[in-house]
């Protein structure tokens, strides 16, 4: 049903005269619609630069080294894997097929944190690291 969903919607937006935007499908049950010239990848990094949260260049840091991204597709032709290209982003895989995860320096898997995955994945890291930011700033504040 979702490809024939994909198919409509791909004609209606064709018969507006939309043509240059593409459909496909998304995550596990979402359809992607996008203009042909953005991606996942693409996007974040506008938004990384349009927060101000870029690394800096004079020192050499990659664009994203201030990013973390928590994607459930991070396999192989997955719509979350093209984040794991922006330069210096942290990656987390947040998948149920762990095994799928490509061997990728920034792709990390969250078993150090948590044995599930998806949102309840997610939450469990932002939690560690939420704890580990805090235990940081108080020990600088004891300094």
């Amino acid at each position: 049903p979702r490809i024939a969903l994909i198919g409509c919607i791909r004609e209606r937006l064709r018969l507006a005269g939309l043509a240059r935007y593409m459909i496909s499908p998304g995550g596990r049950s979402t359809i992607d619609i996008c203009h042909h010239l953005v991606s996942k990848r693409s996007a974040v990094n506008w938004l990384i630069r349009h927060l101000g949260a870029e690394g800096v260049a004079q020192l050499g840091e990659p664009i994203g080294i201030n990013t973390i991204y928590f994607g459930d597709e991070v396999v192989l032709h997955g719509n979350d894997l093209p984040v794991a290209e922006v330069s210096g982003t942290t990656c987390f895989a947040v998948n149920e097929l762990t095994h799928r995860v490509p061997f990728r320096s920034n792709i990390e898997l969250p078993t150090e944190f948590t044995e599930c995955t998806g949102p309840e994945a997610t939450a469990a890291v932002l939690e560690s690291l939420a704890a580990f930011a805090e235990r940081r700033a108080e020990a600088s504040d004891e300094e």
